[in-house]
């Protein structure tokens, strides 16, 4: 019988912490809803890039080639930091395609590079990609998450950026009209 009480005071014990868990959630959820954005937590951690000229590297392409910045002059142009093994990014690409029709990308990949050529050569993505092996680039910039993107004007200087699927893709509607 005592084994039966205990399996039972488990049981209830359980199921009393995920009720609680997501008590909690739906608290955290409700309160971010009324009062905003939690203070501490930087809603776009890439906010401080703005108004920043884009340094000039060099990595090697995808297709051989070396990708850089200097690729694309006078005019803006999208800076896009993607990984061949984040579900997020592969989910920007759609939007990622939609956006390369007004504006020319500039990819900087991580992950495996077969794999990303891959994704974006099936999403028929035809933008300048390379690989960032070191991860170089990223620290450059502070990208700590990706999927990311840099919206870049024409001399160089960054205007927008945004991490993550959903900033990303606001991102690409407020700069495309899509």
């Amino acid at each position: 019988m005592t084994d039966l009480v205990q399996d039972m005071n488990k049981r209830l014990m359980m199921v009393m912490s995920f009720g609680c868990g997501i008590l909690l959630a739906l608290c955290i959820s409700v309160g971010i809803r009324l009062v905003g954005h939690p203070p501490g937590i930087l809603e776009n951690p890439l906010a401080d890039l703005v108004g920043m000229q884009v340094p000039l590297f060099k990595i090697d392409g995808l297709s051989g080639n070396g990708v850089s910045p200097e690729l694309i002059t006078d005019s803006p142009y999208i800076l896009y930091f993607t990984d061949s093994n984040c579900r997020a990014c592969d989910a920007t690409y759609p939007s990622l395609k939609k956006a390369t029709t007004i504006l020319p990308a500039l990819i900087v990949g991580l992950g495996h590079r077969e794999d990303l050529a891959s994704k974006l050569k099936a999403q028929d993505i035809s933008a300048p990609a390379g690989y960032d092996s070191t991860r170089a680039i990223l620290k450059t910039f502070g990208i700590s998450g990706l999927p990311s993107a840099l919206f870049v004007d024409e001399n160089g200087i960054i205007r927008q950026t945004s991490m993550g699927r959903h900033s990303i893709d606001r991102m690409f509607s407020s700069i495309t009209g899509f």
